[in-house]
């Protein structure tokens, strides 16, 4: 934006007639000083935000400015205007907001500015949102409302043509929703030692808030009911297959599947009256290696 300037005159003050001292023989009168160009004894000044060197008053600051002049005996005031510059950036507005994740979107504003930062417009309606982070989509935008889906400090970026601009939103967790167990769909061989499972509390869009593990409650099924025990974290299965691991924690819930296969060995237990294969029914004694022979 150019400098604007305005030299104040006898055209744009408030006149008074101008005396200055002379002396007479019979003591002190007044003389009148007749009116004309004083500009080169006058010291200039402007109000609000802008600078003069020598009658020359210029400004960054959008809007009225007061420009006085005085060279000592009279002062005279003038009105400068000073309009925005050409569009430059954008600007956004909040700056550096703070959400939990969930929660409803954040509505921004964009006005274009000039160099100096004055507002031109607001051109919330022609700009695009759009929210990221160092992995790439943080979450979506739809006309200026943002709904970031990670946590963190999210970049949200604001275009209106060639002009631009971005600022942080910072996205803490939401309120927990569920539980996500670790680790998701194990096998381990019948036999093995337990499987050790960790639990973590999460908001809605699987933003870890805790580790609940100690806090949950862990057992074993399947179509056929209990399918062996879980001593805190740490699971012993009792049959092979697909089996379901429940966790809960008061209102917090999941569940992963932890598949068992047989060890390779086919274990007989033989009875009076017949044969049972370890092939067709496993019971938690038969896990183990070896085989089994029974004496009559």
């Amino acid at each position: 934006m150019g400098a604007q300037q305005h030299r104040v005159d006898p055209g744009d003050r408030q006149h008074r007639r101008r005396w200055q001292p002379g002396i007479h023989r019979r003591g002190l009168r007044w003389r009148r000083r007749e009116p004309g160009d004083v500009t080169s004894d006058t010291t200039f000044t402007i109000s609000g935000g802008g600078s003069c060197a020598g009658s020359s008053c210029t400004s960054t600051v959008a809007g009225n400015h007061t420009v006085t002049g005085s060279d000592g005996v009279t002062t005279a005031t003038a009105t400068l205007n000073v309009t925005p510059g050409p569009a430059d950036h954008l600007v956004l507005s909040p700056a550096d907001a703070t959400i939990s994740a969930g929660a409803p979107p954040e509505t921004y504003t964009a006005n274009s500015v000039d160099s100096y930062g004055n507002v031109i417009a607001d051109v919330t309606s022609a700009t695009t949102f759009s929210l990221s982070n160092a992995s790439g989509s943080a979450g979506s935008c739809t006309g200026a409302a943002c709904s970031p889906t990670v946590v963190g400090a999210i970049t949200v970026s604001a275009v209106d043509g060639s002009l631009h601009a971005s600022t942080t939103l910072n996205v803490t967790v939401g309120p927990a929703d569920h539980l996500v167990l670790s680790p998701a769909d194990a096998t381990i061989s019948a036999g093995a030692p337990p499987e050790t499972y960790t639990a973590n509390s999460v908001d809605s869009y699987g933003n870890v808030i805790a580790d609940v593990t100690s806090a949950t409650t862990f057992s074993l099924s399947n179509a056929s009911g209990s399918a062996g025990s879980c001593t805190g974290a740490a699971c012993s299965p009792t049959v092979a297959g697909a089996i379901t691991v429940s966790a809960v924690d008061g209102s917090l819930h999941a569940s992963t599947t932890l598949n068992v296969t047989y060890s390779g060995a086919v274990f007989h237990a033989v009875t009076p009256g017949r044969v049972l294969d370890s092939r067709t029914s496993l019971g938690a004694g038969l896990f183990h290696s070896g085989s089994s022979r029974a004496s009559r």
